[in-house]
């Protein structure tokens, strides 16, 4: 018999095996039971979460002899040719390949034929997201309404990249990553059933670095199985499958923490020679500081950090030393080294650049910082108070410039006033002297007479004393 992968070896085959999804498989399991299953189902999630085999199980469960089941016997001939995937009523189309419209038109014609050996013609489509936009649109008449008989099941890593009118006729389900402690588990199953000999360690770092993916988990589990026949250890981890050697991250903190610049250097030129992948280094560097801050900020952080028993004490014991705005400092740092890392050209000058930055850095003392801040704020208030003073004198210093702008006009006016006054008794003293020289009179004289006849007292008219005295008599 010939080789078969540990990821397809060990592959689920009944609802029950089915690890970190159970709310989906309860779902899946009560519509076979009440007798409600839909038409059409797209499963989305990440890669090695299951997406593929919950489809195949729920086929088998609607299509065996003992059923419709929630669970499939695995012993009928329906679940066994659909197990071994020779059964010609269960067609997987990869529509990465299949993804035209011509497919999808050849797939509407055969839609319409009976099924000829199972209850159900089931389609189970991966990486719907790859089918192409004119497809999709043909598509989604028969998604809509096919035959009684048949049942569409797409999966898809990229949910937002299909269409929302091909999403919105389907039952949606979202699988998430596996969490860790479940794929250590699957780890050691798989290993005492294969008589791979590993250390526990060695299982927490593939569980780690297989970011919730069990196909992944066991596509290394494999390849470390054919490394030797000793013991697999956390080295052999690190060694065969490029995994970051947790002691480098140690390492580099404490050149941190003690601002070495020589040690720094030669840190670089060691990573740099011995061919790391700086961007996978850097990612792993920010998840050891965010368990530093963590461990520092946090009152129970073995609550929510995955942490190696052997390397616990250690994380706490390099944590002291430092202070929470260093970490956040590191922290800020590094993740913007992470991003040039990942859109630049120069990998490794910007990892020379940022470390020797980090070991340089001058992150001031808090306590110094808080007598800083008192400081500032001490000054604002001064501002403050001496604002508030002057607003109230505004008004004063308003007013005061403008009662000087009138005065200042006045006198103006007035001494403007005296100048015509002066000049008009002068221009009149001329003409007066002009007058006398040419008439031989005084200017008053003149004037009498251009006024009229002089009026003369009433005693010296005549008949005065004849009035008189006969008002009297």
């Amino acid at each position: 018999m010939s080789y078969i992968s540990f990821y397809r070896k060990w592959r689920p085959q009944k609802f029950s095996e089915i690890i970190g999804q159970e709310y989906i498989v309860q779902t899946l399991q009560n519509a076979i039971l009440k007798e409600r299953i839909s038409h059409s189902y797209i499963f989305c999630g990440p890669r090695g979460t299951g997406k593929t085999s919950l489809a195949r199980i729920f086929a088998k469960a609607l299509n065996c002899a003992n059923g419709p089941a929630p669970e499939p016997c695995n012993k009928c001939d329906n679940c066994t040719s659909i197990s071994a995937g020779i059964n010609i009523d269960v067609i997987e189309i990869d529509a990465a390949s299949n993804r035209g419209i011509d497919d999808i038109r050849d797939l509407r014609e055969k839609v319409r034929y009976l099924p000829a050996e199972l209850r159900k013609k089931v389609y189970i489509i991966d990486e719907a997201h790859q089918i192409t936009p004119a497809a999709s649109n043909a598509f989604l008449k028969i998604l809509e309404e096919p035959p009684g008989h048949v049942v569409f099941i797409m999966a898809t890593t990229e949910p937002h990249e299909v269409i929302p009118t091909i999403m919105s006729r389907c039952q949606r389900y979202d699988f998430e990553p596996i969490p860790v402690d479940l794929v250590k588990k699957r780890i050691a199953e798989i290993s005492a059933n294969e008589n791979i000999n590993i250390t526990e360690p060695a299982i927490d770092l593939i569980a780690k670095h297989a970011d919730g993916s069990l196909r992944d988990a066991d596509g290394m589990l494999e390849q470390l199985s054919s490394f030797g026949d000793s013991k697999v250890t956390v080295d052999d981890v690190t060694s065969l499958l490029g995994i970051i050697d947790q002691e480098m991250l140690f390492e580099l903190t404490n050149i941190l923490m003690e601002k070495n610049l020589n040690q720094a250097l030669l840190f670089i030129q060691r990573i740099i020679a011995g061919g790391l992948n700086l961007k996978i280094f850097v990612s792993e560097f920010i998840e050891h500081l965010y368990n530093l801050f963590v461990i520092k900020n946090y009152e129970n952080p073995l609550d929510i950090l995955e942490i190696n028993e052997d390397l616990k004490e250690k994380y706490y014991h390099q944590a002291g030393p430092f202070s929470s705005e260093e970490l956040e400092y590191f922290l800020n740092l590094f993740t913007d080294l992470l991003k040039q890392i990942r859109w630049g050209d120069s990998a490794k000058t910007l990892f020379k650049t940022f470390i020797i930055k980090a070991v340089k850095n001058e992150i001031t003392d808090p306590a110094e910082t808080g007598k800083r801040l008192k400081k500032v704020s001490e000054d604002i208030e001064i501002l403050k108070s001496q604002f508030l003073t002057f607003q109230s004198l505004k008004p004063e210093l308003k007013s005061e410039p403008a009662q000087k702008v009138k005065t200042s006009v006045t006198a103006e006016k007035h001494k403007e006033h005296q100048a015509e006054v002066s000049e008009g008794k002068a221009v009149k003293h001329l003409a007066g002297k002009e007058t006398q020289i040419k008439t031989g009179r005084t200017p008053e004289s003149v004037m009498q007479n251009e006024a009229g006849p002089e009026i003369k007292p009433a005693a010296k008219q005549p008949g005065y004393k004849l009035r008189e005295s006969i008002k009297k008599a």
